[in-house]
């Protein structure tokens, strides 16, 4: 069996104010990644090399790839949104941190159960502080200690 990991470099100089969060979509053949504070996502197609961007309203935290439908859940500023990409749409699902615009979403993954976990940090990084949420598939969103 052949064990040989391929790599390829990917030039991404000034493509990313804080790039972060990738993302294999097996169903795509494609690496999705955010830059947070750029407000973009941005999908290299393996295949081709093909680097696609899409501008959003706000600092996007994370995507996770939808399993029952194309496109993703995402957090987009302090909401956790259904998040389509071509064409741009956005259906915003919850926002789990109280207190405005003091508060994002900054990252986030999946567990074996579909539930997503969610943390959040202050907008303007000046303090320790945030939280972890738990977003269950029927939208049900509950603070985790």
């Amino acid at each position: 069996m052949d064990r040989r990991v391929h790599v390829r470099i990917v030039e991404a100089a000034g493509l990313c104010r804080l790039g972060e969060g990738p993302l294999w979509s097996d169903r795509e053949q494609a690496l999705y990644w955010v830059d947070i504070l750029g407000h973009t996502v941005h999908r290299l197609l393996i295949g081709t090399g093909d680097v696609a961007r899409w501008h959003l309203p706000g600092t996007i935290g994370w995507l996770l790839e939808r399993e029952d439908s194309p496109g993703f859940v995402a957090g987009l500023g302090r909401d956790i949104v259904f998040l389509g990409l071509d064409p741009l749409s956005i259906e915003r699902v919850a926002s789990p941190e109280p207190g405005g615009d003091a508060f994002r979403l900054n990252d986030a993954k999946a567990d074996r159960a579909g539930r997503i976990w969610a943390g959040t940090m202050p907008t303007d990084g000046a303090k320790e502080s945030g939280a972890l949420f738990r977003i269950d598939a029927g939208g049900a969103v509950s603070l985790r200690d």
